[in-house]
């Protein structure tokens, strides 16, 4: 048995809770006694037999430096054994985080835009179990990998491990750290520590992203977003880095409201962390396909968590903006060949080409400058020669490129 807590403690009931017997009230000793050999163990200092040394997997025991007391041995059990999770290879803290405060039995978690990093919760797997004493427990965070306790984290230590329960939590980590968590037992000191296997971690916000109007190129658009933030907010720490895995562009002729789900998705190529740079970025399109593009920028987050929560996905995007690509138009010219509208019809004669979203041009059309409908007739009278008629015709064209008035000229 172990040593008393308290009262006259006897010598050679500590020789004896050192010796193979292991029972301080179990002693019958008529040689030389040596406190400080029964301290630190052996006989070099006359001790009659050879002494184990101090067992520091009791949760009370001799400092083993002199003056050696016998009152350091109060609740000494030299066949304390050593503290151990039990199924080790199978335990990892898990972490999740809230933005709100978290309440007992209530382990849901949210993702949100807020600025900062939320509540942070340690929880061990619900299959931890000991062999040995445990006096203190908790859970240890660092920026460094396999983190440990030291002597003030021991002294502060939590007692208890309850999932979710208010106060708990851990508070003050940055967006874009990486942290590593263990959870950890001890029985007693420092040197009778054991932990679990460490949770890495890295949590960022939701990214910021905005879109801007389409341009034309040959054959296509090209699409133009921007990401204004890329989950660190706008002063992060130093060695922040985000956790951007994609951007980029959805884009559809049939929903007015794209997503990733519901759209074609054109990705900007890239790989972390570059792939988060803040800045305006483009994406072009080949398609000669007529209706009209409904656009909008996009980025994604995810959190690196390697414990057994699920990692968080955040996805935001910008306005939607449009781009119209028209029908191919067929080409009515104005012939100089044939004869000009009178001038009594009021119009201004050109010789260039037409295009018009009807091969017979009435009222109503839109008159337009190119083939595939990117611009359209300033405001104004024109005529034109229908050569299949072998009559001029004249129009009268508003600022949107309409036709709101038509008219046969009859050639003079």
């Amino acid at each position: 048995m172990a040593v008393p807590s308290s009262g006259t403690l006897r010598l050679a009931g500590l020789a004896a809770e050192k010796d193979s017997q292991q029972d301080y009230d179990d002693y019958d000793y008529d040689d030389v006694l040596s406190l400080k050999d029964i301290t630190v163990g052996g006989n070099a200092n006359g001790n009659h037999f050879s002494v184990d040394v101090t067992n520091t997997n009791s949760t009370a025991h001799p400092n083993n430096t002199a003056p050696f007391k016998m009152s350091e041995f109060y609740s000494y059990n030299h066949s304390a054994a050593g503290l151990a999770f039990n199924n080790s290879s199978n335990l990892m803290v898990s972490v999740m985080r809230f933005f709100t405060p978290p309440s007992p039995n209530n382990c849901s978690y949210s993702a949100s835009s807020q600025s900062s990093l939320g509540t942070v919760q340690h929880i061990p797997s619900s299959s931890l179990s000991f062999t040995g004493t445990v006096t203190k427990r908790g859970s240890v965070t660092s920026t460094s990998a396999n983190p440990t306790i030291t002597s003030m984290q021991l002294s502060q230590a939590v007692n208890s491990w309850t999932p979710c329960a208010s106060g708990t939590a851990s508070n003050g980590f940055q967006y874009g750290i990486t942290y590593y968590t263990r959870i950890w037992a001890s029985g007693g000191t420092l040197s009778n520590t054991v932990y679990t296997n460490q949770a890495t971690w890295r949590f960022t916000a939701a990214p910021q992203v905005s879109s801007s109007n389409p341009s034309s190129i040959t054959g296509g658009f090209r699409m133009n977003g921007n990401l204004t933030d890329n989950g660190l907010g706008s002063n992060p720490a130093s060695g922040a880095v985000n956790c951007i895995i994609q951007k980029g562009f959805v884009y559809s002729t049939s929903q007015s409201t794209p997503t990733i789900t519901n759209a074609t998705i054109a990705a900007v190529s890239g790989s972390a962390p570059s792939l988060g740079n803040e800045g305006s970025y483009t994406k072009d399109v080949s398609t000669t396909t007529a209706g009209t593009y409904y656009i909008r920028a996009f980025a994604k987050t995810q959190d690196i968590n390697t414990s057994a929560v699920a990692t968080v996905t955040q996805i935001n995007y910008g306005s939607v903006v449009t781009f119209v690509i028209a029908d191919a138009r067929t080409a009515f010219l104005t012939s100089p060949s044939m004869p000009r509208p009178s001038a009594t019809c009021g119009v201004m004669e050109d010789i260039a080409n037409k295009w018009y979203s009807d091969s017979t041009p009435a009222i109503g059309d839109t008159v337009y400058t190119s083939s595939t409908g990117s611009g359209t007739l300033s405001a104004g009278y024109y005529g034109y020669a229908d050569n299949a008629l072998s009559t001029n015709k004249s129009i009268t064209v508003n600022s949107s490129g309409v036709i709101t008035a038509h008219s046969n000229c009859a050639i003079p």
